[in-house]
């Protein structure tokens, strides 16, 4: 990593034509990293899926999809919805607030 995420991924793709690789869940898993790094957001989330569907424990399955879904764009921005109507309904729920639109009304 310390030349960055891009150079990481190329030594990863290196080591996935490995046949004795083929089924083992890290590689995936390594990939869908430095791919959400990078910004590709799609593929890292396939990637995680696709680790998850070949790992056989269950608490590291739900953490792979756990780790896939914060990767979908969508969600992301539903997220940040949630979090933009809850900081809205704080700040209208204040006390002072409430007073001070209260009183300026004739």
């Amino acid at each position: 990593m310390a030349e960055g995420a891009a150079a990481g991924l190329e030594l990863v793709e290196a080591l996935a034509s490995e046949p004795s690789l083929a089924g083992y869940h890290l590689l995936p898993t390594v990939r869908g990293d430095l791919l959400a790094r990078l910004g590709r957001l799609p593929e890292a989330r396939a990637e995680f899926e696709r680790a998850a569907g070949l790992t056989r424990n269950a608490r590291e399955r739900d953490l792979l999809l756990a780790r896939a879904a914060p990767a979908s764009p969508l969600r992301r921005r539903r997220k940040g919805l949630r979090g933009l109507a809850a900081a809205v309904r704080s700040f209208a729920s204040r006390e002072w607030l409430r007073q001070a639109t209260s009183s300026s009304r004739p």
